[in-house]
C-alpha cells in the first residue's frame, strides 16, 4: 500500500511537472493527496499493528508528540515577544 502511494503520488508530481504545472499547483496537488490517503493509511497501517499483537494507538503517538512540539514552539514564539 505505501509503495502503490508513493508511487503514485511521485508519478503524479512528475507528470505535472512535464505538463508545465506551476510549483505551487504542485505542492496544492500533494497536500490533497496525502489529505485523501491519510484515513486509507491509518486503516490498513493499525490493521498491520493488530497483526503484530499491538494496539493501534501507537501510531498516534508520534501525531501527539508533534501537536505538543507545535504547542510547546508557539509558546515559546509567543511569549519570546
Amino acid at each position: 500500500f505505501g509503495l502503490f502511494t508513493s508511487l503514485f503520488s511521485l508519478s503524479m508530481q512528475l507528470l505535472l511537472y512535464l505538463l508545465g504545472a506551476t510549483e505551487s499547483a504542485i505542492n496544492i496537488f500533494v497536500v490533497v493527496y496525502n489529505l485523501i490517503i491519510l484515513i486509507p493509511w491509518l486503516s490498513v497501517y493499525t490493521r498491520r499493528a493488530h497483526d503484530c499483537n499491538m494496539s493501534g494507538w501507537w501510531l498516534a503517538l508520534p501525531l501527539i508528540l508533534i501537536f505538543f512540539l507545535a504547542i510547546l514552539l508557539f509558546m515559546f514564539v509567543i511569549y519570546d515577544t
